[in-house]
């Protein structure tokens, strides 16, 4: 599914999605910006994008392409402690095409510092996670696909 939204050309995006894969696009610096403004001589940037076909971790400055995870029984406290070390204001656990809540003792570090937290789909996933980078709010992604 494509996903139509107003466009945040300097943060990690999701542009769309379906069952096997989820297409991001890539920031773009305010730097290489404005330079191209400042010099006509230097083009403006472009707008790039990826298509991750691996679980990964997505945030608005931040992305691990290769989250090892590939079913929510391969969730560990430690994956989940990664996720609290960020700080950020909500964790959002994608679990593939069908939304499954791991044992709740595992969100012990987010529960311990007051850390928001989400299991749904990664379809519903992908949807949240956009409009809250929107929103800019800091919400971090692990999507397992």
């Amino acid at each position: 599914m494509q996903i139509s939204q107003d466009l945040d050309v300097f943060s990690y995006t999701i542009r769309a999605y379906d069952t096997d894969s989820v297409s991001i696009n890539l920031p773009i610096s305010p730097e290489q910006l404005a330079q191209s403004r400042v010099d006509p001589t230097v083009e403006a940037p472009k707008l790039k994008q990826e298509r991750l076909d691996k679980s990964f971790i997505i945030s608005a400055k931040y992305l691990a392409r290769d989250w090892p995870i590939k079913s929510i029984n391969d969730l560990s406290e430690i994956n989940i402690e990664a996720f609290a070390e960020q700080r950020p204001e909500l964790v959002i656990i994608g679990t593939g095409k069908r939304a499954e809540w791991p044992p709740i003792s595992l969100f012990k570090p987010l529960i311990n510092q007051g850390i928001g937290f989400e299991i749904m789909d990664t379809a519903a996933a992908c949807r949240t996670y956009n409009i809250l980078n929107f929103e800019d709010r800091h919400v971090i992604a692990g999507l397992i696909l």
